[in-house]
């Protein structure tokens, strides 16, 4: 149950900031983390709704 939760609250992709790291996360599950410097760039990469 603790997945199926995490993935019905969570958006289904998006950038959290944890401490001083900021980590990719998709349905709620941290994939990557975000270079420092690059949370802009990762910001428009995730909006282009043509990729």
């Amino acid at each position: 149950m603790g997945i199926e939760a995490l993935e019905a609250n969570s958006k289904p992709i998006e950038i959290f900031q944890a401490n001083f790291r900021h980590l990719l996360l998709i349905k709620g599950q941290p994939v990557a983390e975000v270079l420092p410097g690059q949370r802009q760039k990762m910001e428009k990469l995730l909006a282009d709704t043509g990729l």
